[in-house]
């Protein structure tokens, strides 16, 4: 937001601090004023509307003109402003009088003799715009290269996030703060371009608000395991270092729990998605899912069977849950002699056998299993 008008005292102090000679600032200084004054609050860019549609795309193929000193880029900026101030005081005539302004109107309204200077201002700005991205695109390629490393987000939409907060970086710039121009765009500029990675780089779309709160716990968490090492947080502890709400903090803790498979990685794979005596356990999971609706049902019904029988057999003493899990192949989805179980877990064979008879006895008289088995 700006300001009308600038105290004195914070003048004085934002000249002392600011980047630029105090002659220079001075210079623009009662043009600045005038600009700030003759700003009317509304939401200005559109994005200039006409401008920024055509600067964008040329964007593209302008070549790096080199890097401009601070006092050149402020007096394009400037150039720049008085253009995108004429086109909010022409956007406020249009509210106020309900059509287009006339040139003559729009002249009065900027304190211009006439229209002709108006469209030599708008020319002016649009061309200090245009030399401006040229000027800053060298910035905008080398952010976004540092992201095309990961190869996750294509090189040139990461190009044209950077241009957009370009863009923003050039219509939200104050010379006042005492920053430089090129120190302002830099942050816009980075801001832009890590939004857009997180977007578009996410297998799973997760909306950038969870994401800031996925950030806030990560660091959390990261602070509390290096001072409490092996020990987990407390809700409490979390809800006072985040300042997020207790249902907050709970669902951004399933979000950041949940798991991530690949479409072109085989079924059997995971654990979860193995199942004993399958023949298409070679299946992907894109095939599986590209099955018909029975099919999936089917799987669904198996997978619930598998889970419901690991559950049965580990209620068993050991070692018989294992001997079992083992014999049938229910862990790996290759079943094994009793030789190999008993290899495998430094048993006698026969013994393994035994375990082999009792756990058969037991899970006969279980009426769980008997349950199942008229599901099977």
């Amino acid at each position: 937001m700006y300001t009308k008008s600038l105290s004195e005292e914070t003048a004085r102090r934002r000249q002392q601090r600011s980047c630029y000679p105090a002659p220079y600032v001075d210079t623009y200084s009662n043009q600045y004023s005038n600009f700030l004054e003759r700003r009317p609050k509304v939401q200005v860019p559109s994005r200039l509307q006409g401008c920024v549609t055509e600067v964008v795309p040329q964007a593209h193929s302008l070549g790096d003109t080199g890097v401009l000193d601070g006092e050149a880029q402020l007096a394009l900026w400037f150039q720049y402003s008085a253009a995108l101030n004429a086109t909010a005081v022409s956007h406020a005539l249009h509210s106020k009088l309900g059509r287009k302004a006339a040139s003559s109107q729009l002249a009065a309204a900027l304190s211009l003799p006439s229209s002709a200077a108006v469209a030599r201002l708008l020319a002016e700005g649009k061309s200090a715009k245009l030399q401006l991205v040229a000027a800053n695109i060298g910035l905008v390629r080398k952010l976004a290269h540092d992201y095309k490393q990961k190869n996750e987000v294509p090189f040139q939409d990461l190009v044209q996030a950077g241009l957009w907060g370009l863009d923003r970086g050039l219509s939200k710039y104050d010379p006042t703060r005492g920053a430089k121009l090129s120190t302002a765009l830099y942050w816009y500029i980075r801001d832009a371009i890590f939004k857009t990675y997180r977007l578009e780089a996410q297998m799973i779309h997760i909306p950038l608000t969870t994401q800031e709160q996925m950030d806030k716990l990560r660091k959390a968490l990261g602070q509390y395991q290096q001072q409490h090492p092996g020990q987990s947080p407390s809700l409490e502890y979390l809800k006072k270092t985040t300042g997020l709400g207790k249902l907050a903090v709970q669902r951004v803790l399933q979000v950041n729990a949940l798991s991530e498979y690949s479409l072109d990685a085989l079924a059997g794979q995971g654990g979860s998605h193995s199942y004993a005596n399958d023949d298409n356990n070679s299946d992907t999971l894109l095939e599986r899912l590209a099955g018909s609706d029975e099919e999936a049902e089917r799987m669904h019904t198996l997978q619930l069977l598998h889970m419901d029988l690991k559950v049965l057999l580990t209620a068993l003493p050991d070692p018989m849950g294992v001997i079992m899990q083992e014999k049938y192949g229910l862990l790996d989805g290759h079943a094994k002699t009793f030789e190999e179980v008993s290899d495998m877990l430094n048993i006698k064979r026969w013994k393994v056998q035994e375990y082999h008879r009792i756990a058969i006895q037991c899970l006969r008289s279980d009426h769980n299993l008997v349950q199942l088995a008229h599901a099977l």
